[in-house]
């Protein structure tokens, strides 16, 4: 580690702790900078993984009536959840904040 990048902390001392650069978000559409700054870096990768769990075009649908169930979340036991339903013939509704397959598979949890 080389201490002369070390930066200062809150308290006025130096820290050992690298600083990582700010995610350059100039491709990345307005209606999607608040899920694309959890993904970094944005290189050819990670745009395509944007593109796939968050597509950019994407518009809610139109609410039915009414739903058999409604899955909070969009992880793996929310998709598989939700898949399932809509297997066996249920109306189905998926709310999702930010990546459908969940922290886990889109970020890496270990």
């Amino acid at each position: 580690l080389d201490p002369s990048s070390s930066t200062s902390n809150s308290s006025g001392g130096m820290s050992l702790q690298p600083t990582l650069p700010v995610p350059n978000m100039e491709y990345v559409s307005p209606n999607d900078v608040h899920v694309a700054s959890h993904i970094w870096p944005l290189d050819d990768h990670n745009l395509q993984l944007l593109d796939h769990v968050h597509p950019t075009g994407w518009k809610d649908p139109t609410s039915q009536n009414k739903y058999d169930l409604v899955v909070i979340g969009g992880g793996p036991a929310g998709l598989v959840t939700a898949a399932g339903a809509a297997g066996v013939g249920a109306r189905v509704a998926l709310i999702e904040a930010n990546f459908l397959g969940g922290d886990c598979l889109n970020m890496g949890c270990v």
